[in-house]
């Protein structure tokens, strides 16, 4: 990973912060988001599309450099906010066991209810050059809304199951 590489992850949650939406008092808070994500890796999928379920206010997703196509991920990093947009769980795996297409990552949350959810994944291509997948997400923390659906991908992240979590709310 480059030294610009590196600066852009650490900005990259900095300049995503300031557009997170706070709840404003009167509004109760809930989260459906899950508990245990488990997804695919797919790396025909791109950031084309969104999340478009009302479980989710903010969504982003960029490949840094489309033309290239990966074959094998070699690190990820899972990043969790709360609803004050601190980080709470920042899980990161470089180098990682190499994941194939196919391969499967899981995640657990740590929260009662996360506000974002954070995942860059670096892959390389054929050729060795590097390629970084990036996404988030900021939920909408409605009640009974869940922000994702079996299948919904995220670049090459394609959702294949979840474990909700119990009803949760303040």
């Amino acid at each position: 990973m480059t030294f610009m590489n590196r600066i852009w992850k650490c900005i990259s949650i900095a300049t995503m912060t300031p557009l997170l939406l706070s709840p404003t008092t009167a509004q109760r808070i809930c989260s459906c988001a899950p508990l245990v994500y488990r997804w695919t890796l797919n790396f025909t999928k791109t950031c084309n599309g969104g999340l478009d379920n009302g479980g989710v206010t903010r969504f982003f997703c960029l490949v840094d450099d489309t033309s290239l196509v990966p074959v094998i991920v070699t690190g990820y990093t899972f990043t969790e906010l709360d609803q004050d947009n601190q980080v709470v769980k920042n899980n990161s795996t470089f180098p990682v066991i190499p994941l194939w297409s196919g391969g499967v990552l899981t995640f657990t949350s740590q929260l009662e209810i996360p506000k974002g959810f954070q995942a860059t994944l670096i892959a390389e291509n054929l050729s060795g050059e590097e390629i970084e997948l990036e996404w988030f997400v900021i939920f909408s923390n409605l009640c009974e809304i869940d922000p994702f659906a079996i299948g919904d991908n995220m670049g090459w992240m394609v959702l294949v199951s979840t474990r909700k979590r119990r009803g949760t709310s303040y």
